[in-house]
C-alpha cells in the first residue's frame, strides 16, 4: 500500500488519535464517545463546609449550660441564640406597670404579646389587672387608665370603691 492509499496513517499523531483511527464498534457506531468534563469542585467544597458548620452548630447546641459558661461571652451569646428563653421577657413598660399595680394591692398578668416589626422590634403586651382592695377608687382607676390604658386587656375590680359615676 502506498502512503496516498492510507490517509489514516498520515493523520496519526503521537498520543492522539484522529476520528478516522477509532475503530468501528460492534454496535455499528462510527462516532467516538466523548468524555464528559468533570464539574467544578468548588460547589462540593462549599456544600461540605456548610454541612460541617451545621453539624458543629447542632453539637454546640447540645452542650450543658455550665460548659457553655466556660466558653466566654461569645459562646454564651451563640448558645442564647440557639436556646431562646421559654418565658419571653416583658417590655420596658411591663415591670413599671406590675410594680404600680402591686403597690395598689393587685396583680398584673400578661395576656397577649404583640411584635410589631419582623417579630423582633416594638414588642408590646396586654395585661389583665386584678385589684381586690377597698382603698382602690375612681381616682386611682382614672390615673391607671390614663397612664396604662393602651396596655390593659382586662380589669377585675372586685371589692373596690369604683363607681359608675367616675371621678
Amino acid at each position: 500500500m502506498s502512503d496516498s492509499a492510507s490517509p489514516r496513517l498520515s493523520r496519526s499523531r503521537i498520543g492522539e488519535r484522529s476520528v478516522d483511527e477509532i475503530p468501528v464498534m460492534a454496535t455499528g457506531r462510527s462516532t467516538p464517545v466523548e468524555k464528559v468534563p468533570l464539574r467544578p469542585r468548588w460547589r462540593l467544597r462549599i456544600f461540605l463546609a456548610l454541612n460541617a458548620f451545621v453539624v458543629g452548630l447542632f453539637l454546640f447546641s447540645q452542650l450543658d449550660p455550665s460548659t457553655v459558661k466556660e466558653l466566654g461571652p461569645v459562646g454564651q451569646y451563640v448558645f442564647g441564640l440557639l436556646h431562646p428563653p421559654i418565658e419571653p421577657e416583658i417590655s420596658a413598660l411591663g415591670p413599671r406597670l406590675r410594680a404600680e399595680i402591686r403597690a395598689l394591692g393587685g396583680e398584673a398578668h400578661v395576656m397577649e404579646r404583640h411584635h410589631r416589626f419582623l417579630g423582633l422590634f416594638g414588642r408590646t403586651e396586654l395585661f389583665d389587672i386584678r385589684v381586690n382592695r377597698t382603698e382602690f377608687g375612681d381616682l386611682a382607676l382614672a390615673g391607671l387608665v390614663k397612664t396604662y390604658g393602651d396596655c390593659i386587656w382586662g380589669l377585675d375590680l372586685r371589692n373596690t370603691h369604683v363607681t359608675d359615676q367616675g371621678p
